[in-house]
């Protein structure tokens, strides 16, 4: 397996595939604040994108070659997403 040591019986993975679990980690708390806090969330997925295409152009493992763009394309949505959130937030904002 190329991106996992084994250490002790124990798989730990390496850096590149380390930083994949932040932005998750910044989705998932976006997600589950869109339940009940949109600005929250829009903030989130808004960072979410952001770290998407740092990590995306900072690792070369991960978007190396220049496709680091590919891996921004599909995060659009969500940063579209993001955009609505606070957007509708200020829209009923009263004053």
């Amino acid at each position: 397996m190329s991106g996992i040591e084994i250490i002790q019986g124990l798989p730990v993975m390496k850096m590149p595939a380390l930083l994949l679990l932040i932005p998750l980690v910044i989705f998932l708390a976006g997600y589950l604040a869109s339940w009940f806090r949109e600005n929250i969330a829009g903030f989130l997925f808004i960072l979410w994108y952001v770290a998407v295409v740092v990590i995306a152009a900072v690792v070369p493992a991960i978007g190396g070659d220049g496709y680091a763009f590919l891996w921004a394309m599909p995060g659009l949505t969500v940063l579209v997403q993001g955009i609505f959130y606070l957007n509708w937030l200020y829209r009923l904002k009263p004053g």
